[in-house]
This record gives C-alpha cells, structure tokens and sequence, in this order.
C-alpha cells in the first residue's frame, strides 16, 4: 500500500505535532562507509497520549483513574483499525519547484521514504523516514536538507518552537571513529530570555516531559569505546543514547558522541 503525501517533512513533522511520546534515531554504517538512517515514532502512543491530555482537561474528577482511560483510549483506537498497515509513503507527489529542480534534493529524495506500520496482535503502531546513504557527506547531506525544511510553510508553526534554538548537527566517521556534534545557529539564542522564549520552553517541558529522544548507532565492527552526555550503554557493535524529549527540543540536551572501534 502506497500513501501520497505532498512533503516528506511535513509528513513526519505533522506526525511529531500530534506526537506527546518519544522518537526513535537509528543510524547503520556499513563496512564501505555508507548505510542507513531511520527517525520513527509510537503513532499509538503519541495519539493516546494527546487524547489524554486533552480528554483529563475537561475531567473534573479527583478520582480519575488514568491508567484505566489510557487503556480504554488504546482499545478504541485498535477497534477503529482492523486491519494491519505496511505503508510506504510516495514522497515525489506533490512536491513544490524549488525541490522538483533541485538536482541536490532529488538526489536526497530518491533514496528516501516514509512509512507506516501497525501490528494489531502485538498492538504496536509506528511511522517515520529512512534514507539511505553512500556516504557520510551524503549523511550529512540529508540532515541539513531536513533542517532547511524550517521554512516549509505547513510546518511553519512547529517550527517555530524548535528553530530560535536549532543547531547544525555533523557526523564524521574516518573507519576508526564515528561521532556527531552540534553546534548552535549564530543568533539562534538571541532570544532565549525573552518571555515568550520562556512560555515556549514550558509548553514543549509540558507536552513532551515523559518522552525521551533515543539514538541506535550500529557500526560494522566491534566498539571499542564510546562516550557522550546520552550515553546508555555499549553492547557488541552498537550504542545506545538517549536523552530527554523535552530538553532536546529546547535544544539543551548535549546530544555530542564519540565512537571508536576495536
């Protein structure tokens, strides 16, 4: 099954507007220095979470079970899907001229697709994008390629929370070492005591304060050591971060690693 969407950007972005849960980041390197890159979210989770909140704003009731009326949201969201889903969504429909004759991002867009899963038995739900990549310049091709989405006019609004405070984020890998670093936008904090800077970081602490940013880093041989503020754990040729939602999208989550084999 093929979904047409009209932006990949804005196909993710408007699943992290309806989203109050956490994001997944995996990152596979290959031994010629290429592989793939995937960001995905709990379609089920993030919705009933915001029917929650929006549901317990209107319950006045000291009593209220909420794990009951968790539950009972997740039962009627599975009830209004029979069916699995295994969904690829066709990202070329729709897409604007300054894309269509950009060789750059169509190079970028080919090897890119979003897509949608659902496993009624398991009841899992997710969505999101892969790329895939020869390289790490193409690697780094593509997260800037996403970051200069800020201006697409259908994410405008969301952006408008995370973008003050962006930073360009770099991978680097030269067989030995892989990491990843970020540096602030010049003049991204130029508001950053404002008032209205403050009343933003309180809302996305609000909205996302049980979520949590997690990144996989799979290499293709042994690590040998790793380290990073997120850091979780080292197990074989993988690493594990993992780092608060709500600090991350008030860019205040030092999200910075270092990798090295064996």
């Amino acid at each position: 099954m093929v979904l047409k969407y009209s932006h990949l950007v804005s196909c993710f972005l408007l699943l992290l507007l309806a989203s109050c849960g956490s994001i997944d980041e995996e990152i596979i390197i290959d031994n010629a220095g290429g592989g793939s890159f995937v960001m995905k979210a709990d379609i089920m989770e993030s919705t009933v979470e915001m029917s929650f909140q929006m549901m317990k704003g209107f319950i006045d009731d000291e009593n209220l079970n909420e794990d009951s009326l968790r539950e009972a949201l997740v039962d009627e969201m599975w009830e209004s899907m029979p069916n699995d889903i295994d969904s690829t969504i066709d990202i070329m429909k729709g897409l604007p001229d300054s894309i269509k004759n950009n060789p750059e991002y169509l190079n970028i867009l080919n090897r890119t697709e979003g897509f949608m899963k659902s496993n009624r038995k398991k009841r899992e739900m997710e969505g999101g994008i892969s790329h895939k990549f020869s390289n790490i310049s193409d690697l780094n091709a593509f997260i800037s390629f996403l970051d200069k989405q800020n201006d697409n006019p259908t994410t405008a609004k969301f952006m408008k929370v995370t973008k003050s405070k962006s930073a360009i984020i770099t991978f680097a890998y030269d067989g030995k070492t892989f990491s990843r670093t970020s540096v602030p936008k010049e003049g991204g904090n130029s508001n950053e005591n404002s008032e209205s800077s403050k009343e933003i970081d309180t809302a996305v602490e609000l909205m996302f304060k049980d979520a949590y940013y997690r990144i996989r880093i799979t290499m293709p041989k042994t690590i040998a050591s790793a380290n990073g503020p997120g850091l979780i754990e080292v197990k074989g040729k993988q690493a594990f971060f993992e780092y608060s939602m709500s600090e991350y999208m008030n860019a205040k989550a030092n999200t910075d690693f270092e990798i090295t084999l064996k």
